[in-house]
C-alpha cells in the first residue's frame, strides 16, 4: 500500500522530476516510451527510467506495452491528479528574465515576443516570435529544444526578417494581429513597436 508521504517523497526528490512531470501533464493522454522521455526532457535514459519508474510506483503514470516496448502516460484515475495538475500549471515554465538571457546573446535579434505556453495563452498562434536579420534557424534550434525540455511541450515558434515583419505589421497581417492581440510579453524589443 502507498501512503501520501510516499507520494510526496517521490514528487519532490530530484531536479529531473519537474521536467518529466511537465512532459506528461502538458501532453495528457499521450503515451511516451523511455527514449522519448529522455529526448524530450534532455536527460539521460537512466534518469528518465528512474523518474518514470518512481512515478509509476505511486500510480501517477500508467503503463502499457506496444510492439514489445513499455509506454507511459498519466493515470487519469490517480487520486491527486487534479492537485498536481494545478500545481504544475500554476508554476511558470520559465521566468521571462531567463528567456531574455537566452536570446540576448544574439545581437541580430530585434524582437522576441512570447505568448502561448509561457503565459498560459492557448489561443496564441505561436509561443515565441523572433524578428531579426541573417539569423539561422539552426542557431536557434538548440535554444528551442532546451526550452521544450523545460516546459514539457513542443514550442510553436516563428522567425522572420525585420523587413518582412515591418511590411506585415503595416499591412495589419492576420498572424501578427493574432500574436499581439492576445496576452504576450516582449522580452526583447529593439523595434519599439
Amino acid at each position: 500500500m502507498v501512503y501520501m508521504n510516499d507520494e510526496l517523497e517521490v514528487l519532490f526528490d530530484s531536479k529531473t522530476k519537474p521536467k518529466v512531470l511537465k512532459l506528461f501533464f502538458q501532453n495528457e493522454g499521450v503515451f511516451f516510451n523511455l527514449k522519448e522521455v529522455s529526448k524530450k526532457c534532455q536527460v539521460s535514459r537512466d534518469k528518465a527510467k528512474r523518474e518514470v519508474r518512481s512515478l509509476q510506483k505511486i500510480k501517477l503514470l500508467q503503463v502499457k506495452t506496444q510492439k514489445g516496448k513499455k509506454i507511459f502516460s498519466l493515470n487519469p484515475k490517480f487520486i491527486f491528479l487534479n492537485e498536481i495538475r494545478s500545481m504544475i500549471f500554476r508554476a511558470s515554465p520559465l521566468y521571462l528574465g531567463d528567456l531574455k538571457k537566452l536570446f540576448r546573446k544574439d545581437k541580430k535579434i530585434k524582437l522576441v515576443a512570447v505568448s502561448g505556453v509561457f503565459l498560459q495563452e492557448e489561443r496564441s498562434p505561436v509561443d515565441i516570435l523572433i524578428v531579426g536579420d541573417r539569423i539561422k534557424k539552426s542557431r536557434l534550434s538548440p535554444i528551442i529544444k532546451k526550452l521544450e525540455s523545460e516546459v514539457g511541450k513542443e514550442i510553436k515558434w516563428s522567425l522572420m526578417p525585420q523587413e518582412e515583419f515591418d511590411y506585415r505589421f503595416k499591412m495589419h497581417d492576420r498572424f501578427l494581429k493574432d500574436v499581439f492581440d492576445h496576452a504576450h510579453k516582449r522580452i526583447i524589443d529593439k523595434l519599439k513597436i
